[in-house]
């Protein structure tokens, strides 16, 4: 059965809009080799840029590779082959990288990116699925429209304001449809077979991206799964805004937002090569990180390409440079990027004052200068 959209009321915001001001920041070299020191926060965020559909896949950008049988069960036979990257995330933070299959639905490059004349369009085909053995539909499809297509807080409205109306989420909800069997063992691979096999190929030539949705189950042991750069995703679960964005983010080719914690006897202190890597989602002003649903860091946004040439600063040498704030549409810099080594150091002033951007108290992230180490070119 075909679901029709359902959009939700927007949301009226009270709150003064200050996004467009902007900060000053000082920046100098250390003896490390480039050291941005800018409000210093005590933790200093990774953005890792993920592996390229059908490259190999490197300890530094994806991590060793784990067998699907060894977590998730084993991938059925009809789909032979392994080495395409995709992570399944895990309740409070964890997750799992793994290899698998080849994406059956394609891979990114088949999308314009946004950026290049005119807005990226993901279009979504989200297929409710339950089986025979236990054929309850815990949720409506309604709210899954709502929450993945509405007006309100959605993932299409978030996905539209922290890409400045370059990415555009729409699609449909498809279901419930019953699958022989349960849902045990995981076998994520064949239900997103045989969900996209009841949809006629007309249908599903008009989607970019399936994302399958199947009820709680302990049998698979993550809350979201998705190829990197690929087409495919999973929800465990009702699906929230944050879970779905978050494994779309991974469709469109990103990793997760890690943070180096940088302390000394016990205390947070300014960035060093002592520095170590701590949580792998552990980036408090991403979505992709532990951010919950404010926007993607400015090293993620720039690889989307929602970000232009003039809205970063490449600066080799000390001095006082203004920043725009990263949440709105700036025609100056947004990103203050200092080349170390085969990376860079990169800086962004973050502000209040949007429906997705909205920090709280401490130890909530708070908005200000935030530096990031991103891994790999930075290039607008």
């Amino acid at each position: 059965m075909r679901v029709p959209s359902q959009l939700g009321e927007m949301r009226p915001d009270s709150r003064r809009d200050n996004a467009a001001r902007a900060t000053r920041v000082r920046a100098w070299h250390a003896l490390i080799g480039g050291v941005l020191a800018a409000c210093c926060l005590g933790a200093l965020a990774v953005s890792a840029f993920p592996h390229v559909a059908g490259a190999p896949t490197t300890d530094e950008q994806l991590g060793p590779a784990h067998s699907p049988s060894q977590q998730l069960g084993a991938l059925p036979s009809t789909r032979p082959g392994a080495g395409f990257p995709a992570i399944a995330d895990r309740a409070g933070g964890s997750f799992e990288r793994l290899e698998l299959a080849p994406d059956p639905l394609g891979s990114l490059p088949r999308r314009a990116p946004a950026g290049a004349g005119g807005a990226q369009a993901l279009r979504v085909a989200i297929v409710l699925v339950n089986f025979t053995d236990t054929p309850e539909e815990p949720f409506l499809a309604g709210d899954v429209t709502d929450v993945i297509f509405g007006a309100g807080d959605s993932v299409a409205s978030l996905y539209d304001e922290q890409s400045f109306g370059l990415t555009r989420v729409s699609g449909e909800v498809f279901g419930w449809l019953t699958l022989p069997g349960g849902p045990a063992p995981c076998d994520f691979a064949r239900w997103a077979d045989e969900a996209a096999a009841l949809l006629d190929g007309d249908t599903l030539s008009a989607y970019t991206n399936l994302l399958v949705v199947f009820p709680e189950t302990a049998a698979c042991p993550w809350s979201g799964l998705a190829y990197v750069g690929g087409a495919t995703a999973w929800i465990n679960g009702q699906p929230s805004v944050r879970a779905a964005a978050h494994e779309l983010g991974h469709n469109l080719g990103l990793g997760h937002a890690s943070a180096l914690v940088c302390e000394g006897r016990g205390e947070r202190v300014a960035p060093s090569s002592t520095c170590a890597k701590g949580d792998e989602c552990g980036d408090p002003f991403s979505m992709m990180g532990s951010g919950g649903t404010l926007h993607l860091n400015g090293v993620h946004k720039l690889q989307l390409g929602w970000l232009a040439p003039q809205n970063v600063l490449e600066v080799s040498e000390s001095g006082v440079y203004e920043l725009a704030p990263l949440g709105a549409p700036s025609g100056g810099p947004q990103l203050l990027r200092l080349v170390r080594g085969s990376g860079a150091l990169v800086a962004e002033y973050r502000r209040d004052g949007l429906r997705f951007e909205r920090f709280g108290c401490p130890p909530e992230p708070r908005p200000g200068v935030a530096v990031r180490l991103a891994e790999g070119p930075v290039n607008a």
